[in-house]
C-alpha cells in the first residue's frame, strides 16, 4: 500500500495528465478550468450528449490518482484472466475442477 500512495503522489507531483491544477485525490470529473465538469450542459434532456455544447464546454478530466487507479484496477483483471487461461487451461479444457 506505501508503494501505491508514493506511485499516486509522484506521479501527482510530476504532473502526469496535468493534474496538479486538480484536486490531489478525488473521483469527480472537472472541467478545463478545474471546477466540477457541468455534465447537464452537455446532455440532452432525452440523455444523449450534444456536440455542439460539448464543443463550448469541453472535455471532462479526471484527476492523475484516479486515472492511474483506473488504469491499475483494469491491467489487474486483465491479468488475472490471463493467468487463469495459462495457468489452468487443462481444468478449463475438461470442464473439471478437480482431479
Amino acid at each position: 500500500m506505501g508503494i501505491g500512495y508514493a506511485l499516486l503522489t509522484g506521479a501527482y507531483y510530476a504532473n502526469v495528465f496535468n493534474g496538479r491544477d486538480l484536486a490531489f485525490m478525488s473521483t469527480s470529473l472537472f472541467g478545463l478550468d478545474g471546477n466540477i465538469y457541468n455534465q447537464t450542459a452537455v446532455i440532452t434532456p432525452d440523455l444523449k450528449l450534444d456536440p455542439d455544447a460539448l464543443a463550448i464546454v469541453g472535455l471532462p478530466r479526471y484527476t492523475t490518482t484516479y486515472a492511474l487507479s483506473q488504469l491499475f484496477y483494469n491491467l489487474s483483471l486483465g491479468s488475472a484472466f490471463t493467468y487463469i487461461v495459462i495457468w489452468h487451461w487443462p481444468e478449463l479444457r475438461t470442464g473439471k475442477l478437480y482431479s
